[in-house]
């Protein structure tokens, strides 16, 4: 009971030290989840997202289910401890049609309850799990079966609402030690199964994939390389004495680690190094290619004798990226202290003082980043960016460097091959992004149905950035207002939201819109281009309010920007 008074204190202090609105949290349920509330602020609090429950909702879960405020993120939980409604009630004694009439009647109402919410911003839906029916009722294997069929459903509601996400409730089990996790006695007396360290683990599994969605994600594993990367001082033990591979105990751990590292790479995140070493040193051990992690996915680094917090800072510049979006992890206490007082928006993580604990270390680090799992390769767009940014910075003349970098840019409008990648956009985006509004697939693919969906993808000489732009227009009569405007960061540079704009404002022309408006919502994160409309030309009415006079404007296309539409 103190550690729940300790973090129902803490709550309080933090919530008030964040800034921004505060989100409205709807939970529904077949058992009694109460308890879950401050846990669930906490794990928001700790990815800097403040919410407040609405309501919990026991039994009634469609009918409360009604009229949710869209605003709203919804938490639907069908627990198999109670699947009749009735916790006491064992379904395995029961005829098979009686099962089968059961499940689905769940799944109808986990349908019904979809349909009510599907408008709503996010929904959470937990799977049922036969390890916890079975460790209360015993082995069944109709249960199971049932089970398995009902959360395969479930998983497949995921292409029809496109604001749901499954949560893997035995993944929650396991982590929060299994069946000891379950109060018994607790069950019996009000249907309130859990102890703290489920509800802990099961409100951070919400928080993470809700923290992805409203653009509170990490993007960069900045790693140190010795006893980090591989156990052994490079520039002590030289290649040879380095442990990093099978013919070791501690060189199979570490190799396990640059395997990770190296699949993350692959799949949307971004690797780079941080390493107080020789720089010769180190990327002529990686040319060796022995290395599990290959060097062609490590998409910068900083490989010197400076202090680590000025390295992270640096290689965050050249690659157009916040310092909130890193996650270092070093082995030892004085460098994950200086990152903590020089740069505290990065994420430290130390090494453990027991290597066996490692690779399930790691393992949870690199769950952070597969939720954020891209077909394009970003090891190699950052790569470019890196090589980019340092040939600009050593060029004499910068308008002279841009035109000779052969800038391609293909726009497209209301395409809906392009609708996921336009969501993602919305939710991920934050420096570069004027309104800071996060907009569904479902949401974009009506927006197609009424305004003007644009985005573009671009290239130069160093490589293709994919998709990395898009805009919201709504058009009505003679007069247009620019809902959503934003970029990656990692197309920042190259004049090309100039560009972007532009084409814009010259189809509206062509569409004999006489007037624009732009909306500006200033965040802590895109104050820095609080400008960008005043710059263009757009006079402000107000601090969120702008607006072009099209007949008087002089708008013209940037000549070494070659542009394309589709």
């Amino acid at each position: 009971m103190n550690e729940l008074l300790s973090i129902i204190r803490d709550n309080k202090k933090r919530f008030a030290d964040i800034k921004g609105e505060t989100i409205s949290v709807r939970v529904f349920s077949n058992i009694t989840l109460n308890m879950l509330e401050p846990f669930l602020i906490d794990s928001y609090l700790k990815k800097n997202l403040k919410i407040q429950i609405k309501d919990f909702s026991y039994s009634s879960i469609i009918q409360d289910s009604i009229n949710t405020d869209s605003s709203c993120i919804c938490f639907i939980h069908f627990d198999s401890l109670n699947l009749s409604g009735e916790p006491l009630e064992n379904i395995g004694n029961k005829e098979i049609n009686y099962m089968k009439n059961l499940f689905d009647k769940i799944t109808q109402e986990v349908e019904l309850t979809l349909k009510n919410l599907e408008s709503t911003k996010e929904i959470y839906l937990s799977t049922l799990s036969y390890h916890s029916y079975q460790y209360i009722n015993g082995q069944d294997d109709s249960v199971r079966n049932y089970i398995e069929k009902t959360n395969e459903y479930f998983y497949a509601l995921q292409e029809k609402y496109l604001n749901l996400k499954v949560i893997n409730i035995d993944n929650i089990l396991f982590e929060s030690s299994g069946s000891s996790c379950i109060n018994k006695r607790e069950l019996f007396n009000s249907v309130a199964p859990y102890k703290f360290s489920f509800l802990t683990n099961l409100s951070d599994e919400i928080a993470k994939f809700s923290s992805l969605k409203n653009g509170k994600i990490k993007k960069v594993l900045a790693l140190d390389c010795d006893n980090t990367l591989w156990a052994g001082t490079i520039a002590e033990d030289g290649q040879e004495g380095i442990k990093q591979d099978s013919s070791s105990k501690e060189g199979k751990i570490f190799k396990r680690i640059q395997e990770d590292a190296n699949f993350l790479a692959k799949n949307g995140a971004i690797i780079c190094l941080a390493s107080k070493n020789f720089e010769e040193d180190v990327l002529s051990f990686f040319n060796t290619k022995k290395t599990s992690l290959e060097i062609e996915n490590i998409s910068a680094h900083k490989i010197n004798w400076r202090d680590k917090a000025s390295n992270l800072k640096e290689i965050a510049n050249e690659l157009n990226l916040g310092i909130d979006s890193f996650i270092f992890v070093d082995d030892t206490d004085h460098e994950i202290n200086l990152v903590r007082t020089e740069a505290p928006e990065v994420e430290t993580l130390q090494v453990p003082n027991d290597i066996n604990n490692y690779p399930d270390f790691f393992a949870k680090i690199r769950n952070n980043f597969v939720a954020q799992q891209s077909k394009t390769n970003k090891a190699k767009q950052y790569k470019q960016i890196f090589e980019r940014n340092k040939e600009m910075s050593s060029s004499d003349n910068v308008e002279v460097f841009l035109e000779k970098l052969n800038i391609k840019l293909n726009i497209y409008k209301n395409k809906k091959e392009t609708i996921s990648r336009i969501s993602e956009l919305t939710q991920k985006t934050n420096q570069f992004n004027m309104t800071t509004k996060r907009y569904t697939e479902k949401e974009i693919l009506e927006l197609t149905g009424n305004s003007l969906v644009f985005c573009f993808d671009a290239s130069d000489r160093f490589g293709e950035s994919g998709i990395t732009g898009a805009a919201v227009i709504k058009q009505c009569d003679d007069g247009a207002i620019i809902d959503t405007f934003l970029l990656s960061c990692r197309i920042l540079g190259r004049n090309i939201e100039i560009e972007f704009l532009t084409q814009i404002l010259l189809t509206l022309k062509r569409n004999n819109v006489k007037t624009v408006s732009a909306n500006y919502f200033e965040t802590p994160k895109n104050k820095k281009f609080g400008k960008f409309y005043e710059d263009f030309g757009f006079r402000k009415k107000n601090d969120e309010l702008f607006e072009l006079d099209l007949n008087s404007a002089n708008i013209k296309p940037i000549n070494y920007i070659e542009t394309k539409h589709e």
